[in-house]
């Protein structure tokens, strides 16, 4: 007799949900990945969504959300460190870094990010369809390939895999487990194709000028909360002259609007995921190099649309939600995303 078994499923049940719980579950359900923190009144609300099915050595997820803050963090990191994260967005914007790169992830184009590296980002009400892969699977290497790559849909690879990706979208909830290492293999081939187009086969050598830029960019990462920081410190550390340095950070806008946009996601995520006390805004923002409060709230809000006090302490923790009744039904067909991702 043939095996009809669906491959395993996991869905954010919102409809068992009573709506004051809705943060909670979003939270938890992501909880694996990432640390997240909903922006509410924040812009509009959208209904959410969030479904994941595991296809023999992949997890594929689609979701709908609402203004968020996301952060991977090194707690993240622990046993599920060796993952490449291919998504398509079709609604929406997500902007942030990874490490010391900036992310801009817009629709229209495919994006490819090595999840061994901090990521934090600022997401707006977005669709995201997405995939997790293990670096092994397609020969990726985080010493030799670069950690962000990003392909068109408008050219031919990435049509190809778009339409191909989709495909299997579609088919995800009528895909056996017998037929799902079929269906994987098939992906994890195309997409190894896609990478190496891009990626090439011997390792990268970047440039005098790239490598300098990426020494830093890493230098300012790791001191952003001195408040000497400024070009003349960078130029005097690198032996570089200032026109060197806007050269080298002309499109973040220049080297001054790199730091002052690298402290200011740093205070968004302090901000997000500490605790909300009183004078916590002042703190935060004297912590990450700003001398005036003022200033600092301006900044702040040109930059994210939002006020410090908008986002602060806007993060439920698991241990203090308090849930209204939820209960799952229909569990003999999912799982959770954890679990999928142990048995990568």
């Amino acid at each position: 007799m043939t095996n009809r078994a669906l491959i395993d499923k996991t869905v954010v049940d919102f409809a068992a949900a009573a709506p004051e719980d809705h943060d909670g579950l979003w939270v938890d359900a992501l909880r694996t990945l990432y640390g997240l923190s909903p922006l509410n009144g924040v812009g509009p609300k959208r209904p959410r969504l969030g479904q994941s099915w595991l296809l023999d050595q992949l997890v594929l997820s689609e979701s709908c959300f609402t203004n968020q803050l996301i952060h991977r963090g090194k707690q993240h990191l622990n046993g599920f460190a060796d993952l490449l994260w291919v998504g398509v967005l079709f609604r929406g914007e997500i902007i942030g870094s990874l490490d010391d790169q900036q992310v801009h992830i817009r629709p229209g184009e495919i994006h490819v990010m090595d999840f061994s590296k901090i990521y934090s980002a600022k997401c707006a009400p977005s669709h995201l369809r997405s995939l997790l892969i293990t670096h092994d699977l397609v020969g990726y290497d985080p010493s030799r390939h670069p950690p962000i790559m990003r392909f068109s849909e408008r050219n031919a690879v990435g049509r190809v895999f778009l339409q191909t990706l989709m495909s299997v979208f579609a088919h995800l909830d009528r895909t056996t487990k017998a037929e799902a290492p079929s269906v994987a293999r098939a992906l994890i081939a195309l997409l190894k194709g896609v990478l190496f187009t891009e990626m090439g086969t011997e390792p990268l050598a970047p440039s005098y000028q790239t490598a300098r830029a990426e020494a830093m960019r890493s230098y300012i990462g790791e001191n952003l909360q001195c408040r000497s920081l400024d070009p003349e410190t960078i130029g005097a550390r690198f032996h570089v002259s200032r026109a060197t340095l806007y050269r080298d950070f002309k499109e973040d806008g220049g080297v001054e609007r790199f730091i002052l946009a690298r402290r200011l996601d740093a205070a968004l995520m302090a901000l997000a995921f500490g605790p909300a006390e009183r004078g916590v805004v002042g703190r935060v923002a004297e912590q990450w190099g700003f001398t005036d409060t003022a200033h600092f709230s301006r900044e702040f809000r040109r930059r994210f649309g939002i006020t410090p006090s908008d986002v602060m302490g806007q993060s439920p923790g698991a241990a203090d939600w308090q849930w209204s009744g939820y209960t799952p039904e229909d569990t003999a067909h999912r799982g959770d995303l954890g679990s999928f991702l142990r048995k990568l």
